[in-house]
């Protein structure tokens, strides 16, 4: 006679080495914890889609390379070669253009008219002021490789391991003698970094903070050291990110740190470290790291070129950092299309990769800008080695009665799609699919039978949905008897 047998969800992915030890994975959804009163710990939600948020009909060429706010009122986007402003509603207005393909660094200072100090990934330091771009024409300036802003002066990262400032709220005049070195080590330095009223000064394989000085007023560089020799370095300058007064970043042996305070514990899981030590080193060069939060998640999403993941820091309150983290996947790529996300007007603001759309991240909305976003959920193995598994039924739970009053099919009936794989997913198979209700069938569930006899080894369950409507999942089981 079959017993029912709790199929575990995977509330992060959390891969091993081989798919035959580890399989997990959690695929455009998060994991919200439902509390004592929940009917389960917790329930794999869809990720939140994307909205077109620019003005329809905006055409710019090329990938987003920088988003910065100017005022509450003004966004700045760097759109291939060309430089926009965009007001709250998305209305946008060519402004000028900046060569050059590579991501680039933007900070702003406080000046009666605002400026935007402009680094790009060639060394070159531009002005932006009053909608005019100017290239830096001081040559008290070695070339910076990145720069961020700290009590009226801008602050500029030189590879060989000084960093310098402006003038006061003077993004154009830099005194020559207006810098120090970061000499606790030897290395290069990569970035320099604002959180919290210090600046972090990366290096390739340390870390420095520094503070403003009081007891400096007066002097060119009026900053000291707080905290040295800091043995964790920085790969991929645009990985850093900061929320909560704390920082997060990919260090020098390819783990994601969060910490604050020069503190840093280890985030990421193995599956997130091998997906960084598989790029090359310009690929790591080129990852991007960002903040976004919706209905009190809050994610730090890393992106290379064929990964997305996102650590979930709501969730790892409950579960801990290493298991908060799922993937983002647009439809047919291998890794999500956004690209940086920023706030701006109320909501998180991203670009895309590849062309001049900017869209906003909408958990009210189910797809990516009309594309589909398909919740993929890999269980963990359901086994019971060294019995093999004869697999009569498997029973979902799911958020029901979701559908659509539309004339779209897919959307007015969604479904569940079901497969499985035995060989640690590998490869999937006998994909069977059953409706999650229409619009108001909230007593639907979910039952598929007759799966046949799994190996010694187990079986991963795959869930996927992908109609354009609230996806949920809060448990799941099989129906099974042991075999030989």
């Amino acid at each position: 006679m079959s017993t029912p047998i709790p199929l575990v969800l995977p509330s992060a992915t959390v891969r091993g080495r081989s798919g035959q030890v580890a399989g997990a994975r959690l695929i455009n959804g998060y994991t919200e914890i439902n509390g004592e009163s929940g009917k389960t710990p917790f329930t794999l939600y869809g990720a939140p889609g994307l909205t077109r948020w620019d003005t329809a009909g905006t055409t710019y060429a090329g990938a987003e390379r920088g988003l910065i706010e100017l005022s509450d009122a003004e966004l700045i986007a760097f759109l291939g070669n060309q430089v926009a402003s965009f007001d709250g509603s998305g209305t946008t207005t060519l402004i000028g253009s900046l060569s050059g393909s590579g991501r680039v660094f933007l900070a702003r200072n406080r000046a009666t008219t605002p400026q935007i100090g402009i680094v790009t990934s060639d060394g070159q330091y531009y002005v932006l002021s009053s909608s005019t771009i100017t290239l830096n024409a001081d040559t008290d300036l070695p070339a910076p490789n990145s720069i961020d802003y700290l009590k009226g002066r801008m602050l500029f990262g030189i590879s060989t391991g000084q960093v310098y400032c402006s003038d006061f709220e003077d993004a154009t005049s830099i005194n020559a003698l207006a810098f120090d070195n970061m000499n606790s080590s030897a290395d290069r330095l990569v970035r320099v970094f604002v959180n919290a009223g210090f600046f972090y000064a990366f290096g390739t394989k340390s870390l420095e903070i520094w503070q403003p000085d009081t007891s400096l007023a007066g002097q060119p560089f009026p900053f000291s050291a707080v905290q040295q020799d800091i043995e964790l370095g920085l790969t991929g300058p645009h990985t850093v990110a900061k929320f909560e007064k704390a920082l997060i970043w990919v260090d020098h042996n390819n783990i994601v740190r969060y910490g604050r305070d020069g503190a840093a514990e280890r985030a990421s899981n193995h599956a997130v470290e091998r997906a960084i030590a598989g790029l090359t080193d310009a690929q790591r060069a080129t990852m991007v790291g960002s903040v976004h939060s919706f209905q009190g998640h809050e994610i730090y999403t890393l992106k290379g070129a064929n990964f997305t993941y996102c650590l979930d820091v709501a969730t790892a309150r409950k579960t801990g950092l290493e298991n908060a983290w799922f993937e983002r996947q647009s439809y047919g790529d291998d890794h999500w299309i956004a690209n940086y996300a920023i706030q701006f007007s109320g909501k998180y603001i991203v670009g895309n990769e590849s062309n001049g759309k900017l869209y906003y991240i909408n958990a009210d909305s189910y797809t990516e800008d009309g594309t589909e976003l398909v919740l993929e959920a890999h269980c963990p193995h359901s086994h019971k080695f060294p019995n093999r598994l004869l697999v009569d039924g498997v029973e979902v739970d799911i958020v029901s009665g979701v559908g659509l009053n539309s004339t779209t099919e897919s959307d007015a009936n969604p479904v569940l799609m079901i497969d499985f794989s035995d060989d640690g997913g590998a490869t999937f198979q006998c994909e069977r699919t059953q409706s999650i209700g229409r619009l108001g069938e909230r007593d639907q569930t979910i039952r598929l039978n007759r799966w046949g006899r799994c190996t010694k080894k187990g079986r991963i369950w795959r869930f996927r949905a992908s109609a354009a409507v609230l996806k949920g999942i809060t448990q799941a089981y099989v129906h099974a008897r042991a075999t030989r």
